[in-house]
């Protein structure tokens, strides 16, 4: 079953790195949209529905926290991808699924989409680790 994903991140090496290692183990996942700041994302999310969306916090013009708190209704799960750990406290309090910390690797995506298929029961959206 397809998984629909949006990337909102502003930083062009963590966007690319992250589509690369979605594209080479997850092949059920399908980035739908990308932006980089806030304002896109919230123009992409109000015209198209999503399964996931990896969200940098620390944007050009605001928070990712911004973006979800405008939003009426959160149906998608969020993996947060930051290199700030400052904002546990708020993560904590939106009920963020999980929090991968830059640099990015492939251990930390593989745990992160093992929590995205307990939580929305889809199973196995990419290779077996190790792959």
């Amino acid at each position: 079953m397809p998984i629909s994903a949006m990337i909102t991140e502003d930083d062009p090496l963590s966007r690319s790195m992250l589509c690369d290692l979605l594209e080479d183990h997850y092949p059920d996942v399908h980035i739908v949209g990308m932006a980089q700041t806030v304002k896109e994302s919230e123009e992409f999310l109000k015209d198209h529905k999503i399964d996931l969306l990896f969200l940098d916090i620390e944007l050009p013009d605001g928070k990712g926290f911004d973006i979800l708190q405008s939003l009426q209704n959160v149906d998608f799960t969020v993996i947060i991808t930051t290199s700030f750990v400052d904002y546990i406290e708020e993560i904590d309090s939106l009920n963020i699924l999980y929090t991968i910390v830059k640099p990015l690797t492939r251990e930390s995506l593989d745990k992160a989409m093992i929590q995205f298929s307990e939580k929305s029961g889809v199973s196995n959206p990419g290779q077996t680790p190790g792959n």
